[in-house]
C-alpha cells in the first residue's frame, strides 16, 4: 500500500530557505547602509577636524609674519622721533633738508620701508625718504590726516589708509617729535605690504586681515580691500570712507559670510569665479582690534574621505554577509541532506512493510490452498 506525501510538505522548507535569504539581504542592505552613513560622517567629522587644526596653524604662521614684518617698522618711527637731524630740520625752517632727506631714503632703501617722512607742527612734510621721486611727499600738507591729529595728540599714531599722493594702501606708524617739552612735528613710516600679501597668495590660502570696524586691510586677494564683514551703516560708512581716502565703491561686503563666532568651520567662498569650501579659521594678531582670517582649501580631501569610508563600510558589510550567506548554504545544504536522508529511511521502512505485507498475504493464501488439499485428501481416503 503506497502512502501520498503532502505537497506542503516538500513545499515547507523551500518558502522557509526563500524567507531565510530575503531577510539576510534585507539585514545586509539595512547595514550595509548604515555603516556606511555611520562610517562616513565619522570620517567626515574626523577629516574637518584635521583640517581645521591645518588650518588653525597656518593662520598662526600667517600672523607671525605679520608680526615680524611689523616689529621692525614700530621701532623705527620712535627712534627717528628723538633722532637730532630731526628736531634741527624742525626747529631750524631754514636747515637743508637734503642731508636728512638722504639719510631717509638710505634707510628705506635698508628696512625696504614704502615711505619714512618727516611733518612739521604745521601739517606740512619738511623730509621725505622719496624726497627725488616723481611723487614726493614733500611740501605735501598731512594736517587733516587722522595719523597725524592723532599722533599730535596722543603722542603716537597707527592708521591703514590710501596714500594722498601715492594712492598706494599701507600702514602709516607716527610719533609725535617734542623739543624742550612741546611738539615740533611728527615722523612717518609708512608700511606697504605687497611682498607680504604676494607671499600669502603664493601659498594658495586666501589670507586677510581684519581692523575693529570690520574692514579688510590686507588681503592675498586685491579685490576684497577695503570691503567689510558685514554691511555698515552709513554714517559709519561715510566717516570711514572719508578717514582712509576711500573712493565711494568701497566698504561693500565680502561676497560671502564670515563666521562671527570666531569658530573654525567650514565656509562657500567664491573665488576665480567658482564657489568652493574652504576651512574658515582666524586668530588675533598682535595690533590691538586688528584679526587675521585665512581660508584653507578643502581640496575635495572631506569628501573623499567620506567617500573612502562609506565604501570600506560596504565592502565589510558585504564581506560579513558574504560568511554569513555561506554559513547559512552550509547550513541548508546539511538539513538538506538530513531531510534526503530520512526520505530515503522512510521509503525503505515503506518497501519492507510493503514486501512484508505481500509475504504475508501469500503466506495465508498458500496457507489456504495446504489446508484445502488436506481436506480433499481426507474426503477420498474416506
Amino acid at each position: 500500500m503506497n502512502r501520498v506525501t503532502s505537497p506542503s510538505a516538500h513545499e515547507r522548507p523551500d518558502r522557509r530557505q526563500i524567507g531565510l535569504w530575503s531577510a539576510l539581504t534585507l539585514g545586509w542592505l539595512i547595514a550595509a547602509t548604515a555603516s556606511a552613513y555611520g562610517l562616513g560622517e565619522t570620517a567626515r567629522r574626523e577629516a574637518s577636524a584635521e583640517l581645521a587644526r591645518q588650518s588653525e596653524s597656518a593662520a598662526a604662521l600667517h600672523a607671525a609674519v605679520l608680526r615680524s614684518e611689523l616689529e621692525k617698522y614700530r621701532a623705527l618711527a620712535p627712534a627717528m622721533a628723538t633722532d637730532a637731524d630731526v628736531a634741527r630740520l624742525l626747529t631750524t625752517p631754514r636747515s637743508d633738508p637734503r642731508p636728512l632727506n638722504e639719510r631717509l631714503e638710505a634707510l628705506s632703501d635698508q628696512i625696504r620701508a614704502s615711505a619714512i617722512y618727516v611733518i612739521g607742527a604745521d601739517g606740512v612734510t619738511r623730509a621725505a625718504s622719496n624726497w627725488n621721486h616723481p611723487v614726493s611727499f614733500v611740501g605735501a600738507d598731512y594736517s587733516f590726516r587722522p595719523y597725524f591729529i592723532k599722533a599730535m595728540r596722543d603722542g603716537s599714531a597707527e592708521f591703514f589708509a590710501l596714500g594722498t599722493v601715492s594712492g598706494k594702501p599701507g600702514l602709516f606708524l607716527a610719533r609725535r617729535v617734542v623739543n624742550a617739552g612741546r611738539p615740533i612735528g611728527v615722523v612717518v613710516v609708512k608700511v606697504e605690504f605687497d611682498a607680504l600679501e604676494a607671499e600669502w597668495r603664493a601659498s594658495g590660502e586666501p589670507a586677510y586681515v581684519v581692523d575693529p570696524g570690520g574692514v579688510v586691510l590686507i588681503t592675498s586677494i586685491p579685490s576684497w580691500r577695503f570691503r567689510t564683514l558685514r554691511p555698515m551703516d552709513a554714517e559709519s560708512r561715510r566717516l570711514t570712507l572719508a578717514d582712509q581716502t576711500l573712493a565711494d565703491g568701497a566698504l561693500t561686503p565680502l561676497p560671502f559670510s564670515t563666521p562671527q563666532d570666531g569658530a573654525t568651520r567650514l565656509v562657500e567662498a567664491p573665488l576665480d569665479g567658482a564657489e568652493r569650501q574652504w576651512m574658515h579659521a582666524r586668530i588675533d594678531t598682535m595690533t590691538p582690534g586688528w584679526t587675521l582670517h585665512l581660508l584653507t582649501p578643502d581640496r575635495g580631501v572631506i569628501e573623499t574621505n567620506v567617500a573612502n569610508a562609506r565604501t570600506l563600510a560596504a565592502l565589510i558589510a558585504t564581506l560579513l554577509f558574504g560568511v554569513a550567506a555561506v554559513l547559512l548554504r552550509r547550513r541548508q545544504q546539511a538539513a538538506a541532506r538530513q531531510r534526503a536522508a530520512e526520505a530515503a529511511r522512510l521509503e525503505l521502512e515503506r518497501r519492507i512493510e510493503e514486501r512484508t505485507h505481500d509475504l504475508r498475504h501469500a503466506n495465508i493464501a498458500l496457507n489456504r490452498q495446504i489446508e484445502e488439499r488436506m481436506r480433499a485428501e481426507a474426503s477420498r481416503e474416506a
